[in-house]
């Protein structure tokens, strides 16, 4: 698993990173201790192995942050 520098952007209510110029978006609504994760929006060139480390990192900074994780997005 790489290393992603991953963005929480509170004010457009996303986790960002920066991929070779174009932005890879988890979107999520946030309520009392739940996450709910509503859409994953990625460039088209991104790998499978990009889109898990993704996610991983993002469920690493849940855990964390100790939040109830809803996926609302079948691609989540």
């Amino acid at each position: 698993m790489s290393t992603l520098n991953i963005n929480d952007n509170n004010f457009l209510r996303q986790f960002e990173v920066n991929i070779n110029g174009q932005l890879a978006k988890v979107e999520y609504a946030l309520q009392v201790r739940k996450i709910f994760l509503t859409k994953f929006i990625l460039p088209e060139y991104t790998t499978d192995q990009f889109k898990e480390d993704f996610l991983v990192h993002i469920l690493e900074i849940i855990k964390v942050r100790k939040l109830r994780m809803m996926p609302t997005s079948s691609e989540i």
